[in-house]
């Protein structure tokens, strides 16, 4: 059994040091775009923010393992979802990857982030410089580092 939440070392964290690389995603008309079999994601946390599902060059394609952060529109500013899969996004989107992100600690780290939505508004857009230093709590290890394999075990079992 895992240990529960209150029997773990919590450090606060910036996203930057989280995710050092954002990236921005590339498609700015998807009204453009063939229906096809790639998820289109727009700014939205609803069908894990597929919209629609189009055809679409390789230039538009942003690579899945990845968190994406709503960064405007929809009313799901600040929300974050997680693309297992190749995906075409809205330029709204931005995207954060890490060497250890993986499905189940990823849900944790989303329940992480949702905890700042409150803070966007359509007047307080999750600008790139915003989305950085926005502040989260992780579980760490001895070593002060995030412990994902805490998180991917603590996902794991409640969703067993």
């Amino acid at each position: 059994m895992t240990k529960t939440l209150d029997k773990v070392t919590w450090k606060e964290f910036k996203v930057k040091t989280i995710f050092p690389k954002i990236e921005k995603c590339k498609c700015g008309n998807a009204g453009n775009l063939e229906d096809g079999h790639i998820p289109y994601v727009g700014a939205t946390h609803r069908n894990n923010g597929t919209m629609r599902y189009v055809k679409a060059s390789e230039k538009l394609i942003t690579r899945g393992n990845c968190i994406v952060f709503i960064c405007d529109g929809q009313g799901s500013v600040g929300y974050s979802i997680y693309k297992a899969e190749d995906f075409v996004g809205s330029t709204t989107l931005k995207v954060g990857r890490n060497r250890f992100l993986n499905y189940y600690n990823a849900q944790f780290i989303i329940g992480a982030l949702d905890k700042n939505r409150c803070i966007y508004s359509y007047g307080y857009k999750r600008t790139e410089p915003r989305l950085k230093n926005e502040t989260i709590y992780l579980p760490v290890n001895s070593k002060s580092e995030p412990d994902y394999k805490f998180m991917e075990d603590y996902i794991k079992e409640r969703e067993a």
